[in-house]
């Protein structure tokens, strides 16, 4: 079993990237992506836990899109395998999260 976007308490998770891969090999999940909202944070901790418990961790991050919806309505695009060490990826993150507040 995989499950290929969970947040962590990097964004509006309840739980740290260890403790996601903890849960996921306690209830046999093989493959985790974590994909943050707006922020890859949390994907150093999250892919030392996958090696450490024997998950496979995909790097991963949501990402909010301003976008013409009806009220209430928002889009995301998720990323996943992501290079969360690019500068480039980042500093669009930053502008994210600086625009949403």
């Amino acid at each position: 079993m995989i499950d290929l976007q969970v947040h962590s308490t990097y964004s509006d998770g309840s739980f740290t990237p260890t403790e996601l891969v903890e849960l996921a090999r306690q209830r046999g999940i093989t493959a985790l992506a974590l994909t943050d909202h707006d922020t890859v944070e949390g994907i150093p901790e999250f892919l030392a836990a996958g090696r450490a418990h024997g998950v496979e961790t995909v790097p991963g991050v949501e990402i909010s899109v301003d976008a013409a919806l009806p009220p209430g309505g928002h889009l995301h695009i998720l990323g996943l395998f992501i290079d969360a060490t690019s500068g480039q990826l980042a500093e669009k993150l930053q502008f994210l999260r600086r625009h949403r507040q």
